[in-house]
């Protein structure tokens, strides 16, 4: 079986751009379909679909935003990936890009980060970075050795996901930060490779 990789993440935290970049790698395609993981078929499945390539050396890239996705046990043809954001900006840039109301953001934020952290603690050979480590450029050689590419992997240009206007009370973001810091500081105890 092929590898697949799935990057897990939640609105607003910049995986899109993360996600183009490593589809637009040659050995990388990109399958990003609202596919449901439950079971081992699942991943045959998608290790049989099209591919950029013939050989054996290609691998299937998807993105999870949405708790339902994935419920798979650790499996070692996957590899994870998982990317969060601080509050602030993740809910800003939900509400302003009319993803989500206020209070369904708020909610879809506390609930995708728990679960990531919940997965991240299920596959502790994995990578757990934040918005802030690819702002700094960080964390890209880590994840190409991760899913096992040899070429150094960037951006092309400053990595920026613009977020809006500020849409909720200073003491929501306040609360929403705490448990932010609380997830990430529970992350890094879990065993994933937590960039610093």
């Amino acid at each position: 079986m092929k590898k697949v990789i799935f990057l897990m993440s939640h609105s607003g935290s910049g995986s899109n751009s993360l996600y183009a970049l490593l589809g637009g790698h040659s050995r990388i395609m990109g399958i990003e379909n609202n596919n449901i993981y439950q079971s081992d078929m699942s991943l045959f499945s998608v290790s049989n679909m099209k591919h950029k390539l013939t050989n054996s050396s290609r691998m299937y890239l998807d993105h999870i935003l949405y708790n339902f996705q994935y419920s798979l046990k650790p499996n070692i043809w996957v590899k994870m990936i998982f990317l969060v954001r601080e509050p602030e900006a993740s809910i800003d840039y939900m509400v302003n890009r009319k993803l989500f109301k206020k209070s369904e953001a708020k909610r879809y934020y506390l609930y995708r980060i728990r679960r990531i952290c919940e997965l991240a603690k299920r596959n502790p050979d994995s990578v757990f970075l934040t918005y802030s480590n690819l702002r700094e450029g960080k964390g890209l050689t880590e994840i190409a050795d991760h899913i096992g590419i040899k070429e150094k992997i960037s951006f092309s240009q400053e990595f920026i996901v613009p977020s809006g206007n500020n849409t909720l009370k200073s003491q929501d973001y306040d609360e929403l930060s705490d448990c932010y810091n609380k997830y990430l500081y529970y992350a890094s105890r879990v065993g994933t490779r937590c960039i610093k």
